[in-house]
């Protein structure tokens, strides 16, 4: 049976037993073996060596197209060898199982060039995290499988940074490199590279391939300094200890019957009360022991407890001060432009305030809203006040965007309808299926009802693959966007229309409301979250002259990423939550309003 394994085009074939043959509910268990080796030189005497070796399980099962979910099992701290002479401690080890990675369920995400990112549990320590990160990261080849080229450079986010990358390929090498004799011999089964375009069905192409490649510490932007069980990064500096990575080179073979992953790192380490310099090594492996069939009906893939992506990442100096996760905080302005009159002097009214979020769950977000200065600008009269608008709700999210808001009470419903406005902004895209598609159109809930909204997507990608010095203190990337080079900005412009049950009437008026133009621009990139929304249209109202009177009336709205911060305390809880839809055409109970 053909199987695909953690990345497109590459296959795994193998017998199936008997009592698979007539079932569909099998699904492949990829068992790993993984060694971790590090020591540190130097430390007392000129050739002293202090040697530790991890070995452990990594199994993982398909879930959908582009994921494994995979734990770890059978963790133990191993004796290096006695009769290695490098290692000065060999004799005195004493071997511990230990569950230094934990056996809890994750996630890796992939995309075409390899690891898109990791699902954990929200609450997984930062010190187990980046273990975890250091050998799934054994995983990512970081380019194009069917690439061609022999020599080539690339940017790659790794556990070290974003860093750049000599790649060396060798296809069908005569020679058989002793990868890592300590780990043992795989079972049988067969690896090839499935051809583009073409059904699982057809033969595998058998190819040996190696792959090297070459990172440079001191050219990774933001780079990360961190070695293998170590609790914090060390980029920052310290003032007791010095620590720094001079190589970083990984080693891939894929070929019939194997796949090996190791990574070599190498550094030098001082601390402030002695001259003399360390040296840290860690070698950290990887290999396919065997692939085995499970029943999916009586062995259900692992549930991950209140997950959290590893996506987007915040550039984190001290982890103890991240305790309560992040919080995310946006500049919101709302300006009114309102003018009675083609001759009449215009009216603007400006709302501006901060609205701070942190995720609840993987579909809810937790909002404060503080509260709104607003200025009013009419002919020579301008005023400026603090209005009391200070609230806390939640964004709950679906398939398709935002489903609603939830709130409780007592609200004011002016203060509801400023937040439908806000949680309208992020409502990026009804189908994220259709990210790579120019124009489409599709409908969507907002603060105008169900609208018809037609979209158009457009990337720009920067001329030069880097990463540009920024002011910001996070990184974002974009999940459905697989192909994306660094420094991408993606556009979404959403021209709406054809709403139903649309509102009427707006705050300042009596008039009825004709809308006319309803549209919405998002610009994402690394270091940028900003959204734009402008509504125009037409109110209508009598006057004393028992005649028609007109005024055009227009919105703007921006709410726009500015930091990611540590959350200050525990996650609030609203009391008599309720929820209810983005339309301000929309009451809420009787028993909310304030």
């Amino acid at each position: 049976i053909y199987l695909i394994m953690f990345l497109y085009y590459i296959v795994a074939n193998i017998t199936v037993h008997r009592q698979y043959e007539q079932t569909k509910w099998a699904s492949p268990e990829y068992t790993y073996d993984v060694l971790v080796n590090t020591s540190l030189a130097n430390i007392v005497q000129e050739n002293d060596n202090f040697c530790a070796m991890i070995a452990t399980e990594l199994k993982c099962r398909p879930k959908g197209d582009d994921s494994l979910s995979c734990y770890f099992q059978n963790s133990l701290i191993k004796r290096p060898d006695p009769k290695d002479n490098r290692c000065s401690n060999a004799k005195d080890f004493v071997p511990t199982r230990y569950k230094f990675v934990g056996d809890e369920p994750f996630e890796i995400r992939f995309n075409s060039k390899g690891i898109e990112n990791l699902v954990v549990h929200r609450s997984i320590p930062r010190w187990r995290l980046d273990m975890i990160k250091s050998i799934v990261s054994q995983l990512n080849v970081g380019f194009e499988i069917q690439e061609r080229r022999d020599r080539f450079t690339i940017m790659e986010n790794s556990t070290v940074g974003h860093c750049e990358v000599d790649v060396k390929i060798v296809r069908n090498p005569d020679f058989r490199e002793n990868d890592d004799d300590s780990i043992e011999e795989t079972e049988k089964f067969e690896i090839g590279f499935m051809p583009s375009n073409v059904e699982l069905e057809s033969p595998l192409v058998i190819e040996r391939l190696q792959v090297e490649k070459i990172r440079q510490p001191k050219r990774c932007p933001r780079r990360i300094i961190y070695f293998f069980g170590n609790d914090e990064d060390y980029s920052r500096g310290d003032k007791q200890l010095y620590m720094d990575m001079t190589t970083s080179t990984s080693h891939i073979t894929i070929s019939k019957d194997k796949f090996v992953s190791y990574t070599i790192s190498e550094g030098v380490m001082k601390t402030a009360n002695k001259s003399r310099i360390m040296r840290p090594y860690q070698k950290i492996s990887l290999k396919l022991k065997r692939i085995d069939l499970v029943e999916t009906l009586k062995i259900s893939l692992p549930e991950i407890q209140n997950p959290a992506s590893t996506t987007a990442y915040v550039i984190v100096n001290d982890t103890s001060e991240w305790t309560f996760g992040p919080e995310y905080s946006y500049d919101m302005n709302i300006t009114y432009v309102i003018k009675p009159d083609p001759h009449d002097h215009v009216q603007k009214i400006q709302l501006i305030s901060t609205v701070k979020c942190r995720p609840k769950t993987s579909d809810t977000i937790f909002c404060h809203l503080y509260n709104i200065t607003i200025s009013e600008i009419f002919d020579n009269y301008n005023m400026t006040r603090e209005a009391q608008t200070e609230q806390i709700f939640e964004i709950k999210f679906n398939e398709h965007g935002v489903e609603g808001l939830v709130i409780e009470p007592p609200s004011r419903m002016e203060v509801v309808n400023v937040l439908r406005k806000i949680a309208t902004q992020f409502n990026v895209i009804v189908d994220r299926r259709n990210i790579d598609t120019s124009q489409f159109m599709a409908r969507e809930n907002s603060t105008m009802g169900d609208c018809a909204a037609a979209y158009k997507i457009m990337r720009e990608e920067a001329e030069i693959d880097t990463i540009e010095e920024i002011n910001t203190n996070f990184r974002l990337r974009i999940l459905p966007l697989i192909d994306a080079k660094s420094g991408t900005t993606l556009s979404i412009e959403k021209s709406r229309m054809g709403c139903i049950n649309p509102p009427r009437y707006v705050d300042f008026s009596r008039g009825i409301l004709d809308m006319r133009r309803f549209i919405s621009k998002i610009q994402i990139n690394s270091n940028k979250f900003e959204t734009f929304t402008e509504f125009d249209g037409i109110v209508r109202f009598p006057t004393e002259e028992s005649e028609m009177g007109t005024l055009s009336f227009k919105e703007i709205i921006q709410i726009n990423l500015n930091s990611i911060e540590p959350a200050p305390n525990e996650l609030p809880t609203l009391s008599y939550p309720e929820l209810i839809d983005l339309n301000t055409n929309n009451d809420i109970p009787s028993n909310f309003i304030n």
